[in-house]
């Protein structure tokens, strides 16, 4: 208790220095002001992390009485449940933010409700809707969803100064510097070394990957796999399986994970020395009913990513579920703080849905109120104005997701982890925490025993 208070204490007096800076700026007469702030995060597991910001704002302009904000989200496609997650979370935003801006008295209100589209998790649909929201006057919008839809549209966001937060992208090589792009997640080189230190921590010594060969899939298996290399020098890793999610003949697909593990057993490792890395979206719950025809892919670990973790997907399908919790299926997602907007989110998502939220969700809630405080703090609605001050605003905002430094690439700089996996609970398979990874002490916590 004491904890949260402390917690809620510092969150109401960041709110009030954005408060307090907005009504300078928005009272103030039309003027420039330059701004620089210079933050210095404590040393992680690897490096410290300093992040330098300059701000030149024009104070003063006119609002519009009706901000609009944007959304990208897939409610349909490879990970449709996570976009309804999203959804729903930036509604609570929405409502939360109005509430807000009409209790200081500000002379705007936002909406998002009438300007949120199905990019149907497809980088194609994603530039039409994209160019559907700037036809109709947005600046700002929260998403895309995936890696490959974020790295579709970024020179577009550039070049039409359309300022895109994306929840959930987490590609390394989208960590470009002074771009049109903030992704309020850390990326892959970040979870990667995550992933493989939990294998290293569980006695892996032979990998068998299967991975979505796309750009996001290819460069986390690269990353979890450089790390595992150096934690575990005498490992073994087979040949990568890799297939597109479009076109791919599962069944084939699976039958060569059963070779690969077979082949790793043959050469003397015991089951459970062996693990599958399975960097996936919602086809993960087809794998699991065809890899669940094969007693030996039950033998095995498997370990999956941000991609999977809490998908309703897999528990909503009794026979990948079932697989899932025998394989103790280990996803790693970045962790949210807990806070007041925490549970507000939680709350609305679990009634309305009837599941966990992702993490993303909370993170695309942080987004919607990150873009009205800089449109607050500097009484414009414009991508360059906001994407100038939107470092500065976010370290002075404690939102569902806690506290957020971007680094010089505009990604969260660093961040815990959650360890989800699928186990049969309370009369149903469901999504269970099992333990968390500290980001500052390199190291996990497990919930359970069986770790």
């Amino acid at each position: 208790m004491r904890a949260q208070a402390q917690t809620t204490v510092i969150a109401v007096l960041i709110v009030g220095l954005i408060i307090g800076a907005a009504v300078g700026y928005l009272m103030a007469p039309g003027k420039v002001t330059t701004t620089t702030v210079t933050s210095t995060v404590g040393e992680g597991a690897t490096a410290t992390v300093t992040t330098t910001v300059t701000t030149t704002v024009q104070a003063g302009a006119q609002l519009p009485d009706v901000i609009p904000i944007g959304a990208l989200l897939p409610l349909q496609g490879d990970l449709a449940s996570y976009g309804e997650n999203s959804k729903e979370a930036i509604l609570q935003a929405e409502e939360d933010v109005n509430a807000f801006l009409q209790a200081i008295g500000a002379p705007f209100r936002i909406n998002v409700r009438d300007y949120i589209e199905d990019t149907e998790t497809k980088p194609d649909v994603a530039v039409q809707k994209f160019n559907a929201l700037v036809a109709r006057g947005v600046k700002v919008i929260i998403g895309p969803q995936t890696s490959a839809e974020v790295r579709k549209l970024r020179e577009l966001a550039g070049q039409n100064k359309v300022l895109l937060i994306s929840q959930s992208s987490t590609a390394t090589d989208l960590a470009i510097p002074g771009d049109y792009v903030f992704r309020l997640c850390t990326a892959d080189n970040i979870q990667g070394p995550v992933i493989a230190k939990a294998m290293a921590e569980l006695g892996i010594k032979a990998v068998v990957p299967l991975v979505r060969a796309d750009t996001w899939g290819i460069g986390l298996e690269r990353d979890t796999l450089n790390a595992y290399r150096q934690l575990v020098p005498d490992g073994e890793v087979a040949t990568p399986i890799e297939y597109d999610p479009e076109k791919a003949n599962f069944a084939q697909v699976v039958e060569q994970v059963k070779a690969a593990v077979e082949d790793f057993l043959n050469k003397g490792y015991t089951a459970d020395q062996i693990g599958v890395l399975f960097i996936a979206f919602a086809e993960a719950a087809e794998v699991f009913t065809l890899a669940a025809n094969y007693d030996v892919l039950a033998q095995v670990r498997w370990f999956g990513s941000d991609g999977t973790a809490l998908l309703s997907e897999i528990t909503d399908d009794p026979v990948a579920a079932e697989f899932a919790a025998k394989v103790r299926f280990l996803n790693t997602i970045f962790t949210v703080s807990g806070a007041d907007k925490y549970e507000k989110v939680r709350e609305r998502i679990l009634n309305k849905l009837g599941r966990e939220p992702d993490s993303y969700a909370y993170a695309a809630y942080d987004g919607v109120w990150l873009a009205t405080l800089a449109v607050l703090m500097t009484g414009q609605y414009d991508a360059d104005v906001i994407k100038s001050v939107l470092p500065v605003v976010a370290e002075n905002f404690f939102g569902a997701t806690g506290l957020i430094i971007f680094n010089e690439a505009g990604d969260r700089a660093f961040a815990d982890y959650d360890m989800w996996e699928v186990q049969y609970k309370d009369g149903k398979y469901q999504w269970v925490l099992v333990g968390k990874y500290n980001y500052l002490t390199d190291s996990f916590t497990w919930f359970t025993e069986q770790y």
